[in-house]
């Protein structure tokens, strides 16, 4: 899948009560660049979710400490 299939893909995975934040494709980029999350291919397939939505949790993780050492 290319980058605006995967990420609406993602995001359907994400339950409303997880508070994840959504997925978009300037995020990928991202993550890309960091090399990160890179498709062999240059296409996102299934396998791929897993490794998405750990990086979603990470990402969570560290804003809510940015935000705790902030206060």
């Amino acid at each position: 899948m290319k980058k605006e299939a995967w990420a609406r893909y993602v995001n359907r995975h994400i339950t409303p009560g997880s508070n994840l934040p959504r997925l978009s494709r300037e995020e990928l980029e991202r993550w890309q660049r960091f090399s990160l999350l890179v498709p062999p291919d240059g296409e996102y397939c299934p396998t791929d979710l897993e490794r998405t939505l750990a990086l979603l949790m990470l990402e969570r993780a560290i804003l809510a400490g940015q935000k705790a050492k902030s206060r």
